[in-house]
């Protein structure tokens, strides 16, 4: 073992320096942001796991973990305090785990795998710190992410037809609310909101400019392009998230360029633009719209759940502080809680999350995730308070549209990409000069493991995750080869359901009651925990079809009580 490391430290010596390893790491966010975030895998909707572009998206972050390790080549390890704060929150939010119900960790533990997974690449991204052209760089492939993304969303408004499956099928079956990559109307504006904040940014230093005069030229007029183009866009998409995070961007970068410190670093002119630009574009947006800009950001009855949840999400929390509901179970905690209501549930939609961040790790976790949250707002914090660079500065308030809209919702389940973003800002600010040194021997060959195994583990859920999609939005050719495919623990909950809905086909193919039955008791199973609409009737239609009416009647009264907002249920 000691000879083959020696042979592999020996081998990085003459191979690579500090320079070819900027340079490996640069072209992997190249090739990430610029081609493999934007192409579209057959799935079937939902979150997390579920989307094989998110599994890609974490199989680039191991490989980039994997370079890094693998070919560092100083003798200590870059800690900073920002990186210990999200190590104490990683252990603070897996603490839980040890108290939580054993049946809703299937749910919690690919979140958890996630945290951990987002705190080695952090760690890992200090290693290699950003010089200022690189931050510059990493602002244009962001910004030209989203332009791309900005084109997809608006050819699905548009133009659908011209998208390959699932876009097209999604901007046909959920015309306007399914946009671009990343298939949920709010994560697509956040991410425009994130592109727009670094246009703005590169548009406004004076000093980020080419050398040749037609080139400069060119760069202007796509930023300008790009500024009202999405602008327009996110009036367009009616998203209130979208049009915050934009709003927000306009004003920091307009702050930062009026501090005295940075002015010189622009223009009059150049400031102008900042709020002129996406002026332009919300005007030409607000043609686009098809309804008055008023009713566009009413969302009254969205309003009204949202409100709800976080209403009745901190009673739960009143009625277990300090221990949670336990990780894995706000989804069927929420609406046994609603429906135990001694009035008519008010609820009129299915809630897997209180569309607030804080409050859901605090109704899982109790306090103990609730001070893992903290932690992590106080490394954003220690990030904001320390001196930094204009560069670093814009870096940091440039993941604010992605930390608002977590208080809102779950962008950073629907997209790891949000969450690759925010990493690479945040260690993009963290230039912390009085840093913890820790022996690289000591970490690095260890980190090198996990980084493989995190690159063999995401190839793995991501082929399955591909067949499963296809099999689940009936694109598999042969259902039944699913009963040989090689599915990772951490999938192991989904693909156990289409298994049983394997059964369910088998059923309605040949009429085999021995499959229906299998069906009905997995099924029931399955509803304990997962408030699927679809699936409670299925059991009600079964137990009719079995001449069970008296428990049909029963599950559907039980259904009612829980999701009174389908027809299905009433009596």
């Amino acid at each position: 073992m000691n000879t083959l490391t020696s042979s592999l430290i020996t081998l990085a010596n003459i191979l690579l320096n500090a320079r070819t390893i900027r340079v490996l790491i640069l072209s992997t966010f190249s090739l990430y942001w610029l081609v493999l975030l934007h192409i579209p895998w057959p799935n079937n909707g939902d979150y997390g796991m579920n989307l094989p572009m998110n599994l890609l998206c974490w199989g680039v972050m191991s490989m980039l973990s994997l370079l890094v390790w693998l070919f560092l080549r100083t003798a200590t390890v870059r800690i900073t305090r920002t990186s210990i704060l999200m190590l104490a929150s990683a252990v603070l939010f897996t603490l839980p785990i040890l108290w939580s119900p054993s049946e809703g960790l299937p749910t919690a533990l690919p979140r958890l795998v996630g945290i951990w997974g987002g705190v080695l690449c952090y760690v890992t991204l200090l290693q290699v710190p950003l010089q200022e052209k690189e931050t510059t760089g990493i602002f244009y492939l962001l910004a030209i992410a989203a332009v791309v993304e900005c084109l997809i969303s608006l050819a699905g408004l548009y133009c659908p037809a011209y998208l390959p499956f699932p876009l097209n099928n999604l901007a046909e079956n959920y015309s306007g609310y399914a946009p671009g990559i990343f298939q949920q109307l709010n994560v697509t504006a956040s991410f425009l909101a994130t592109g727009l904040v670094a246009l703005l940014f590169v548009l406004a230093d004076a000093r980020c400019v080419c050398y040749r005069v037609r080139a400069e030229s060119y760069r202007l007029l796509f930023i300008c392009v790009s500024i009202i183009v999405i602008s327009a866009t996110l009036v367009v998409f009616h998203s209130r998230t979208g049009w915050l995070g934009g709003l927000i961007g306009i004003l920091c970068v307009s702050v930062m360029f009026s501090h005295p410190r940075f002015r010189v670093r622009t223009t009059s002119r150049r400031r102008l633009l900042v709020v002129l630009l996406p002026f332009a574009g919300g005007l030409l947006g607000m043609l686009m719209l098809n309804q008055p800009l008023d009713a566009s950001l009413a969302h009254e009855s969205s309003s009204n759940q949202r409100m709800l949840t976080l209403e009745y999400t901190l009673r739960m929390i009143g009625v277990h502080p300090w221990r949670g509901w336990g990780l894995g179970m706000f989804e069927p905690a929420f609406q046994n809680f609603m429906a135990a209501l001694p009035f008519d549930n008010p609820s009129r939609e299915m809630m897997q999350h209180p569309h607030n961040e804080t409050l859901f790790i605090w109704a899982e976790g109790g306090v103990i995730a609730l001070a893992g949250g903290l932690c992590l707002l106080w490394g954003w914090i220690v990030l904001f308070l320390r001196r930094k660079s204009l560069w670093q500065w814009a870096a940091l308030l440039t993941t604010l549209p992605i930390l608002l809209h977590t208080q809102v919702e779950f962008p950073l389940y629907y997209s790891v990409a949000h969450y690759f973003a925010i990493l690479i800002l945040m260690a993009s600010a963290d230039g912390e000069l009085r840093t913890f040194q820790v022996r690289s021997s000591r970490l690095r060959w260890p980190l090198v493991f996990i980084a493989l195994y995190g690159l063999v583990l995401s190839a793995q859920l991501f082929f399955a995750s591909i067949v499963l999609g296809n099999f689940e939005t009936g694109r598999l050719a042969f259902p039944e080869s699913i009963t040989g495919l090689h599915v990772p623990g951490l999938m192991q909950m989904r693909y156990q359901r289409d298994l049983s809905q394997l059964h369910l086909w088998h059923f309605n193919q040949t009429g085999d009651i021995d499959e229906l039955e299998r069906y009905a008791k997995e099924n029931g199973e399955w509803i304990k925990l997962h408030m699927e609409e679809d699936a409670w009737n299925d059991q009600v239609n079964i137990l009719l079809f079995s001449h069970r009416q008296d428990d049909a009647e029963k599950l559907k009264q039980r259904a009612h009580r829980l999701m009174p907002w389908d027809v299905r249920f009433k009596s």
